[in-house]
């Protein structure tokens, strides 16, 4: 096998795990930012916690953009089998719409307002980082597994 065909089929492998673990990152920091904001007194957000809440909804866009041109670079998406565009694609579009839904909904407000909704945001923070750790580590072990195989001949046996 040729060293450009083995670089190339390293790149499109590590950048399975790379897109799609960008995009986790970025669900898993929006809610262990939301969380953040949750603890303290109901009277007012902790700065620890505000100052988090800022930097997450910061930096949670920018993981958003580079996995997303971790995607579309050199058009290594098409090495990616359908179900790793398609498992990108909804992580992608769940970071965005948690982005959104914090940014509208100001979630240090969260416990006088509706404390049903801070019990909750509680409850899940936790469990949502630990799968999307979980998911980004079967990415990280299934990333060749992901990527296409290089077409076989017609005819070719199949075992």
């Amino acid at each position: 096998m040729p060293v450009n065909e083995l670089q190339k089929g390293m790149q499109t492998k590590l950048a399975i795990p790379i897109g799609i673990g960008t995009v986790l990152g970025a669900i898993a920091l929006l809610a262990y930012a939301a969380d953040a904001v949750q603890h303290g007194p109901t009277w007012e957000v902790p700065a620890q916690a505000a100052t988090t809440f800022f930097f997450a909804m910061v930096i949670s866009p920018i993981l958003n953009l580079i996995g997303t041109i971790t995607y579309f670079r050199k058009q290594n998406f098409r090495a990616w089998r359908t179900t790793a565009r398609w498992g990108f694609c909804a992580f992608l579009i769940v970071s965005i719409a948690c982005w959104i839904v914090l940014l509208i909904s100001d979630p240090g407000q969260w416990p006088i307002r509706s404390p049903h909704l801070s019990v909750g945001m509680r409850a899940i923070s936790w469990p949502v980082i630990i799968a999307c750790g979980i998911f980004w580590l079967l990415s990280l072990v299934l990333g060749g597994r992901l990527a296409n195989r290089e077409p076989r001949p017609v005819g070719a046996d199949r075992r």
